[in-house]
């Protein structure tokens, strides 16, 4: 198994449409390197050279690497492999061939009460997916909560819902 087993050919992206409702997360500049078969990007910033990683089920955009070094270093560790490229949810599928522009997406995002698992996995337009994933989170960001919400006990906390994010 290689990367070519886990990602999607971006040399056809049209990468302004498929960022496009994610402006409001992302650096002014950037570059699509991979996307995932689970419709994350990883994403190179020209002027620092960091590679980041936007997490379209989470609505988070994480620093991955200072540099390309740095990143072929990541990516030789199973265990990054496994969690970002969501190995465990795509194993059953990984010779499921997409049609062009296609990924794989839970019906319902985790943060609408979907859950990860494989058989909530369906093909969706890579386009449509991305529209509507940066748009939700975009307003979900918007949403202010008090601050008593994360002391609740029936709130998630973030370890919780990694944790799941990797099951």
């Amino acid at each position: 198994m290689n990367l070519n087993d886990l990602t999607i050919a971006t040399d056809n992206l049209d990468q302004p449409r498929l960022l496009n409702h994610w402006q409001w997360l992302l650096p002014a500049q950037v570059e699509v390197l991979l996307v995932t078969k689970t419709a994350d990007c990883f994403l190179l910033e020209p002027e620092t050279g960091h590679i980041l990683f936007l997490d379209t089920n989470d609505g988070e955009l994480e620093h991955i690497a200072s540099d390309f070094d740095e990143f072929r270093t990541v990516l030789a560790d199973p265990e990054f492999i496994t969690d970002y490229f969501s190995l465990l949810l795509m194993a059953p599928l990984l010779e499921t061939p997409l049609p062009e522009n296609a990924v794989f997406a839970l019906a319902t995002p985790p943060v609408l009460g979907g859950s990860f698992e494989t058989d909530e996995l369906t093909l969706v337009d890579i386009y449509q997916y991305f529209d509507e994933m940066g748009a939700l989170w975009q307003k979900l960001s918007q949403i202010e909560l008090p601050d008593d919400a994360a002391n609740e006990p029936d709130a998630a906390s973030d370890s919780d819902i990694d944790s799941k994010k990797s099951e």
